[in-house]
């Protein structure tokens, strides 16, 4: 390995102790506050809704297979990954746990992150086959067919995220981030932009596929509705129709507010890459870097608050509120 020029290695040093002096306890308070608060989040509220999807039987379909995925990722995360962070912002922004340790915690960070974005490219086919090919999907889209696609899904995120793990330097701690993760360098020097491209095109794709949804749902409300016995036969997979509609919301909020708060952090990324000289500003990469851990809390309140089906199957299963129910929309024939 080539030692790096005296004044790259003088420049490392004095930004690593400007740093560190820089690094107020009232900034330390509010990083161990928020990053306390988003473990409890993270682990309790995916933890709840995993066991409401376990619990409730009525919700053994497609579509809430794939959440319950999405919440074993986030726990895991939540749970592992980050009270090292915790940790190691504790210890003034040092890593006490040794080399293999640092690998390990990073390639699981990672390996969430890829987790995530290939499960919700995935969950936006399906969301798409579900309205557009409804027949299709309710035959072909069963339990072990979704069984399938979640272990493809964690074999193409072990896949992006062990590479490093064998490249000395690429998974190191980031003192400014406060977390082992991708080491990013300029793009000469470190192949970490691969990586990130490949995660800008999955993203990209997903609002694509639900761009493609949108007009579908667009084109079809053009179509004039049906009054005679063939129509009212309908009734039923306009019900269905309306009720896929409801979840391809939810999931797509999801996505949304995955790509809202991991963006900032990626255009750090980037910036890192890309950018000469100045380096990115200490306060817009602590917020970057805080908005990711924040995702993986932030999926319970986003199901709950945008799916009816589940704040009626929490209140009977988990509050055990045990009101009159209605009946379950897909079968709700007006």
């Amino acid at each position: 390995m080539i030692p790096p020029p005296p004044s790259m290695a003088n420049y490392s040093h004095a930004a690593e102790h400007s740093f560190l002096q820089t690094v107020s306890p009232l900034a330390t308070f509010l990083k161990l506050t928020s990053l306390g608060f988003i473990i409890g989040v993270g682990v309790v509220g995916n933890l709840l809704i995993s066991i409401l999807l376990v619990k409730d039987r009525s919700l053994h379909r497609t579509p809430y297979y794939f959440l319950l995925d999405l919440c074993a990722s986030d726990v895991l995360r939540s749970a592992v990954c980050f009270p090292f962070v915790f940790t190691s912002v504790k210890n003034g922004s040092a890593w006490t746990y040794g080399a293999l340790t640092c690998k390990v915690i990073a390639f699981l960070g990672v390996l969430s992150c890829f987790h995530t974005a290939f499960m919700l490219f995935c969950v936006s086919v399906t969301r798409y086959l579900a309205i557009a090919h409804h027949r299709f999907y309710t035959k072909r889209l069963t339990f072990w067919t979704c069984l399938a696609v979640i272990c493809m899904v964690w074999t193409l995120s072990v896949a992006m995220a062990f590479p490093p793990v064998l490249d000395v330097g690429t998974y190191s701690f980031i003192r400014e981030e406060d977390q082992c993760t991708f080491q990013h360098r300029s793009f000469r020097a470190n192949d970490s932009l691969g990586f990130m491209l490949l995660l800008a095109l999955i993203l990209l794709a997903t609002q694509l596929v639900y761009l493609k949804l949108i007009f579908f749902v667009h084109d079809r409300r053009k179509m004039k509705p049906n009054t005679n016995a063939a129509g009212r036969r309908r009734l039923l997979v306009l019900d269905e129709f309306k009720t896929e509609k409801r979840i391809s919301r939810m999931f797509y909020a999801v996505t949304f507010f995955f790509l809202a708060l991991w963006g900032p952090y990626l255009v750090a990324c980037y910036w890192r890459v890309f950018a000469r000289g100045p380096v990115v500003p200490a306060g817009y990469l602590t917020a970057a870097v805080w908005m990711s851990f924040a995702q993986a809390g932030v999926n319970p309140f986003i199901c709950i608050f945008s799916n009816r089906e589940l704040r009626r199957c929490f209140s009977a299963t988990l509050l055990y509120c045990r009101k009159s129910r209605l009946p379950r929309e897909p079968y709700c024939v007006i």
